[in-house]
């Protein structure tokens, strides 16, 4: 359940608080029975639709020199605005219950090496997969790690386990 309030960028009073909660798999519902929807906007933030308004932040996070730290249960300054685009407003989500963060390091690109094909990776997927086959691309054989992941969104779009 996360608590919506709209504040301005310089913290400033509170004008409006907001309770919603966000349920499985795309549902909210607001304190007042309203239902919507939301959904996760790649890894970045989400985007809340309830009541004739839209409601947009990133996910919360301290960058220090590479050690990252998902703050899981706030958001950074977002912006919500009624569907029509009009009536802007500032807020920052807040879930009721704490979450402990996640902390991660940023491992540095290897810029000179070359892609090559894992076959046995390959295969291994294709034995546990029956609905689908992951298939070999000989076009991206031996092009600069560097440049595939540019073209997959750059370094800090890559997932961090």
């Amino acid at each position: 359940m996360f608590c919506f309030l709209p504040i301005l960028w310089k913290a400033g009073p509170t004008v409006h608080t907001l309770q919603m909660t966000l349920l499985f798999p795309d549902v909210v519902v607001d304190q007042y029975g309203n239902k919507g929807f939301w959904t996760v906007v790649y890894n970045q933030g989400f985007e809340v639709v309830i009541n004739y308004r839209k409601y947009y932040a990133f996910s919360a996070y301290k960058n220090s020199h590479g050690n990252v730290t998902s703050i899981c249960d706030q958001t950074l300054p977002g912006w919500s605005h009624d569907i029509l685009g009009n009536n802007w407003a500032c807020y920052v989500g807040k879930k009721t219950t704490s979450v402990p963060p996640k902390h991660h390091v940023e491992k540095p690109v290897l810029e000179n090496s070359l892609h090559k094909t894992n076959f046995a990776f390959l295969h291994k997927i294709n034995n546990k997969s029956s609905s689908w086959k992951a298939r070999w691309y000989p076009e991206y054989d031996n092009v600069p790690t560097s440049q595939l992941l540019m073209q997959r969104g750059g370094p800090k779009s890559r997932v961090n386990k």
